[in-house]
């Protein structure tokens, strides 16, 4: 029985000395948060509406990723001033300034919807996280990070008076196409056309943006275009046209005036 509690003792001493193992060279390492960063706004200074982007780089140690990002001291959204997009993009790692690091890049779309000038002061926090590769078993360490980041300032100039085209509807934007679809496309007079915009843009288009709809032959009962959907890029009106006569054979000009 003596003999029995030794070895028992021993195994588990045994089992205590491989657990301080694992967990020293395998569980972890200490992660180095020594994290540096910068931010700015590209391009700059921009125009109300113009598409741009919150640009951030952090510099850590090459073998560091970071995760959880999360950031403050942006303006605020529910001012009405600025929208943003679905969050930080990853980019492409950058080149540090400093042997041994990396600057891990990161973008944020944003739109500013008036003229905004101020400095800001960024916040940001995440893990510092190590992954490591090991008898064929994958293991990580993470550590919580927080810095705040130099300042830099945004400039968001109102659109020029003088460069503003014809009915300029408020968009803004380097890309904009209108298509349209009448449906069905074989009726008699009194029958219900459906006819749909859709508009695809790289850009800012208000929520108050109707198309224009003109030369819509006489022989056709108009009612107004409505708004049926709208994504970040797209936007659909749809309206109800009735031919009273067999004379009633064209489509309209669908046109949106904006900004480049």
């Amino acid at each position: 029985m003596r003999r029995f509690s030794v070895l028992a003792v021993a195994a588990c001493m045994w089992l205590a000395a491989c657990a301080q193992f694992f967990n020293l060279f395998h569980k972890g390492q200490p992660v180095n948060t020594d994290v540096a960063g910068k931010a700015r706004l590209e391009p700059s200074p921009v125009v109300v509406g113009q598409p741009c982007a919150i640009m951030l780089d952090m510099d850590v140690e090459k073998n560091i990723g970071i995760e959880n990002l999360q950031v403050g001291g942006l303006p605020d959204a529910d001012e009405g001033k600025v929208a943003y997009g679905d969050g930080f993009e990853n980019l492409a790692d950058g080149k540090s300034e400093k042997a041994g690091r990396t600057v891990k890049r990161f973008r944020l779309p944003v739109r500013f919807l008036a003229p905004v000038t101020q400095e800001v002061s960024m916040v940001v926090q995440g893990m510092a996280t190590v992954r490591r590769q090991q008898g064929g078993m994958s293991f990580s360490s993470s550590s919580s990070f927080g810095t705040r980041l130099a300042p830099f300032r945004v400039e968001v100039q109102p659109l020029p008076e003088d460069k503003r085209p014809a009915g300029f509807s408020g968009a803004v934007g380097a890309r904009f196409e209108m298509t349209q679809k009448l449906e069905p496309d074989l009726v008699r007079p009194g029958d219900l056309v459906t006819a749909t915009y859709t508009l695809t843009y790289d850009g800012y288009c208000p929520s108050n943006v109707w198309p224009a709809v003109e030369r819509l032959a006489k022989e056709f009962k108009a009612y107004d275009p409505k708004e049926v959907s709208r994504t970040e890029n797209v936007v659909v009106w749809t309206q109800v046209l009735v031919p009273q006569t067999a004379a009633a054979t064209n489509s309209a000009l669908v046109s949106l005036s904006y900004y480049n």
